[in-house]
């Protein structure tokens, strides 16, 4: 059995990698990776070549292999040919937009995969992870994802989160040191890290010794079927398609059943064979799913401009039906750059010694609090700097619960705990409690500051635990930190679109109250509820209070984590940010999470969209988009079930009145190819209009109100077409009749591609209108084109003749009347979206 690398010591596992602890060269770096591959993990992945060959692979073209030898057995040689020829081209134009869509979403890819860093030619350089390679030295940090399997050379307090490969639900230490023996179990390995987990805290370096395919994760995965979240969208326009399936079985199985029993079998037989080619044809739905993902990647990569990306199609459309937002106030409502606004303390020296010592912040580094401080201090000008030096450092640790922070320092032979944190945890240790600090303290909340309380002790040993303290409090430091741009514009219109913000803060819960009337997300009515208090209440209490919660203060990353399991187990669709290490988890539940750029590589790892300044109109503008690329995704559904559903009822309804059938399969085909496909491929392009904000939607397609505009159009669409087929089949000839609805539907179908190529209602403003989709006019000149063809040229082989000029003005008719009934669902649907 071959040993792995955790029984290897550090220069075993170099020389087995032929590698170094300086990293490869650059050169080298690239030979690897031809040899190994790149390091991705994709489960379904298909070159050019099996596109292009699975386009003809298609029940459509076994159909019209099926025609092609129908024609030939009828020894009309001239229309298989046609046949063929028309398959080709449908089949090539199928691949050309195929591969566009597959080349948009490789770039989504792209412009949001992780960096890590590496050593190459001895020098540090952040590369994407999939240029990683066997033998490529890591150094990582705090909040790095882990790209590869590597084998650690350097650790320094090293701990990693690799829950998603062992299940460990709590972060492991790691050391670089140490060989284990060959049994040693997955999760007890110390001197490996492996891909999908994170550095949660410490930093190191390692050698990488497999990638992609090679790696635990996807040994683990690689037949895990539910590990990526499945689209719903594909799921929905697939259960479409399967019931329109057997909607066209039944179809059929019905003109059998009538023929059997009321008809000439012999004499009908063609009828149904016509039909069943025809039906067939115009039922071919597979346009639907490829044109639906791509509308949704040309959003995803319109939206990439304003600096927001989002990293799949799945959460592009999970975003329109977003109810909740837990959002952060750091980072997102306020810049992450705090200042000094206000103290009180019963000693100015020891509040400002205490601040300074139990601070890790220099002059360019820190969390924005502690740099906040500095900058105070520095200004007060009190020697920071000075004090450090003298108080020699022993001893740091925390208390959750209580919410402080300890440091503790030496003095010649004695011990002095410098303590911060929240108000009440410091209280609750403290041993000269005073009405006075109450009064301190509540005068600096009302402000809505920022408010962190301090306070000192000494003893004649190292403390190891708050057990061990008992403290003087000394007094408040109160920050404040600056609001972004219109937030309190950006608040009412989330508001208004029945979108429900949850603020969460470590801000204590009056400091956040008075915050929140500020920026107007605490109003009349509204609950608030601290961190502590959740504890008290059941699962189904929890739920009824954030219904109407606005605010979760003196809240951690895992109480954020549990308001967003709360509102997800009542199936509630949830967006939340994060910032914080311990936000991974939270981000990975959440329907969709958001990220800043700058943030760790964990965190962007997990997240469905990352935003380049974060902050709430970037929020509001993600929502309008999204909702915008809905309407997209909508329309072309509706086009072409609109057009397929009503097509097949035309040209199926004249059987059973005993007439002959409409159209053949050709004159199908052609329109099929000129009125549907070809305009169906510019419905997803044009221009995302600005929007108002809308209410969320449950599903992205189908819903009640979609599946009743489909209905409408596609009922008045088959009524008109009907009706003049019969018309001019009773006053003129059947040729007439078939060549006029050839016409019409053609013309009907371009008129729906129009109104579906924009959202908005046409006679609103037809000149913006116009300019939203300059797409879909130059398809429109192509149809005509073709319709003079069909005519002029090809009516032949087509079967169709010019019409009688006093016909004509028949065919006018199904086209205006449809567009009619498409603009009116166009208006109410925007009346009803002002009224939200």
């Amino acid at each position: 059995m071959k040993k792995g690398f955790h029984t290897l010591s550090i220069k075993e596992s170099l020389k087995a990698l032929d590698a170094s602890q300086y990293g490869l060269f650059e050169n080298e770096a690239k030979e690897r990776l031809k040899k190994h591959g790149k390091n991705k993990i994709s489960f379904i992945r298909e070159n050019v070549i099996s596109i292009f060959f699975r386009q003809f692979s298609k029940p459509l073209f076994f159909i019209l292999t099926l025609l092609v030898a129908y024609q030939i057995f009828l020894e009309n040689l001239t229309e298989a040919i046609f046949v063929a020829i028309l398959g080709l081209i449908y089949g090539l134009y199928s691949f050309f937009f195929e591969v566009i869509y597959r080349r948009n979403q490789k770039k989504i890819e792209n412009f949001t995969e992780p960096l890590i860093t590496v050593i190459r030619d001895g020098k540090s350089r952040k590369v994407p992870i999939s240029e990683i390679t066997v033998g490529d030295v890591i150094h990582f940090k705090k909040g790095d994802y882990i790209p590869a399997d590597v084998r650690l050379i350097q650790s320094k307090n090293l701990i990693v989160d690799e829950r998603i490969i062992t299940g460990e639900t709590i972060p492991v230490e790691k050391e670089a040191d140490v060989v284990l023996d060959k049994k040693t179990p997955l999760e007890e390995r110390k001197n490996l890290v492996f891909t999908g987990s994170y550095i949660f805290e410490g930093e190191g370096k390692g050698v990488v010794y497999s990638i992609g395919k090679k790696t635990e994760f996807y040994k683990l995965y690689k037949g895990e079927k539910n590990f990526y979240e499945k689209s719903k969208l594909k799921r929905n326009i697939k259960i479409f398609s399967i019931i329109w399936f057997f909607v066209i079985l039944a179809l059929l199985a019905s003109y059998i059943a009538y023929t059997r029993f009321y008809g000439d079998i012999y004499k009908d037989f063609p009828k149904v064979v016509n039909f069943s080619f025809s039906t067939t044809i115009i039922g071919v739905l597979d346009a639907i799913l490829i044109m639906a993902l791509f509308s949704l990647t040309v959003g995803i990569i319109y939206i990439s401009r304003k600096h927001i990306l989002i990293k799949n199609p799945v959460s592009a459309e999970k975003l329109p039906s977003v109810e909740y937002m837990v959002i952060d106030k750091e980072g997102v409502i306020t810049e992450d750059k705090y200042e000094v606004k206000g103290y009180k303390g019963s000693n100015l020296y020891l509040l400002m010694l205490t601040s300074a010592l139990c601070n890790k912040a220099s002059d360019i580094e820190g969390n924005p609090i502690e740099r906040a401080t500095v900058n105070w201090l520095t200004d007060k000008k009190f020697n920071w700097k000075l004090a450090r030096n003298k108080y020699k450092k022993v001893s740091e640790f925390k208390d959750e619960k209580l919410g402080i922070e300890v440091s503790v320092h030496q003095l010649k032979d004695r011990y002095f705990s410098f303590v911060k944190g929240s108000f009440d945890g410091l209280w609750l240790l403290s041993k000269n409690k005073s009405e006075e600090f109450i009064s301190w303290y509540e005068e600096l909340s009302s402000q809505g500051l920022k408010v962190v309380a301090y306070g000192f002790g000494e003893s004649e040993k190292i403390p190891e635990s708050v057990k061990e303290l008992r403290i003087e409090l000394l007094g408040f430091i109160g920050f404040i930190n600056e609001i972004k741009e219109d937030v309190v514009e950006y608040i009412k219109e989330l508001r208004k679109a029945g979108i429900k913000i949850i603020l969460i803060t470590e801000d204590d819960i009056k400091s956040a109250i008075a915050f929140g009337k500020e920026i107007g997300i605490y109003q009349k009515d509204d609950l608030t509820i601290t961190a502590l208090k959740m504890k008290n209440y059941s699962e189904e209490e929890l739920f009824n209070i954030l219904k109407r919660a606005t605010i979760v203060a003196e809240a951690k990353a895992r109480d954020k984590f549990e308001v967003v399991k709360i509102l997800k187990w009542n199936k509630k669709k949830v967006l939340t940010t994060g910032k914080d290490i311990n936000d991974v988890s939270t981000l990975r539940v959440a329907d969709v999470g958001v990220v800043d750029t700058t943030n760790y590589e964990a965190l962007k790892d997990v997240a469905g969209v990352l935003i380049e300044d974060l902050k709430l109109s970037k929020l509001s503008l993600l929502l309008k988009t999204a909702q915008f690329i809905r309407k997209k995704v909508k329309n072309i559904v509706s086009f072409i079930s609109t057009t397929t559903i009503y097509g097949t009822m035309v040209i199926g309804t004249p059987f059973f009145l005993n007439i002959p059938l409409p159209l053949n399969p050709i004159q199908i085909l052609w329109l099929k190819l000129f009125s549907v496909i070809l305009p169906s491929r510019t419905i997803p392009l044009g221009k995302y209009e600005k929007e108002n904000l809308e209410k969320p939607k449950k599903r992205i397609v189908f819903t009640f109100s979609h599946i009743l505009d489909i209905l409408n159009t596609l009922i008045v669409a088959y009524g008109l077409n009907l009706v003049l087929f019969l018309y001019i089949y009773k006053i003129a000839s059947y040729k007439e009749a078939s060549s006029t609805l050839f016409l019409s539907m053609s013309l009907t179908n371009m008129v729906l591609a129009i109104m579906y190529a924009s959202p908005m209602p046409v006679l609103k403003n037809p000149i913006r209108y116009i300019l939203s989709n300059l797409y879909i006019y130059p398809i429109a000149l192509v149809n005509i084109v073709s319709l003079l063809v069909a005519f002029y040229v090809l009516s032949p082989i087509l079967g169709i003749e010019k019409i009688n000029i006093d016909n004509a003005i028949y065919v006018s008719a199904p086209p205006i009347l449809t567009f009619l009934i498409a603009e009116i669902s166009k208006w109410i649907d925007s009346i009803g979206t002002k009224t939200n």
